[in-house]
């Protein structure tokens, strides 16, 4: 009987609790970036950073990407799953 609503945060601002904290359930956050540099300037503005992924049909460039970003783990395209027996 409990049932959390899927969520998109668009765009959050930089003082909001979507883009200061992390966020637990089905809930996914977007920002819409001007270039490269302001993609990864917001991927690195997190005091957690545990895990990056990038979406893109360019493998390696995805890679140049996330060579960029801070993180405790990174994917291309694909999220970073663990299976709870582990």
């Amino acid at each position: 009987g409990n049932y959390i609503k899927p969520l998109i945060v668009e765009n959050p601002t930089k003082n909001s609790i979507p883009y200061q904290e992390e966020i637990f359930g089905p809930a996914f956050t977007t920002f819409k970036c001007k270039n490269e540099h302001e993609m990864i300037e917001i991927a690195n503005d997190t005091k957690y950073g545990l895990n990056a992924s990038c979406l893109s049909n360019d493998t390696h460039k995805a890679k140049s990407i996330l060579d960029k970003v801070d993180s405790g783990m990174c994917s291309i395209n694909s999220c970073f799953t663990t299976h709870p027996s582990i």
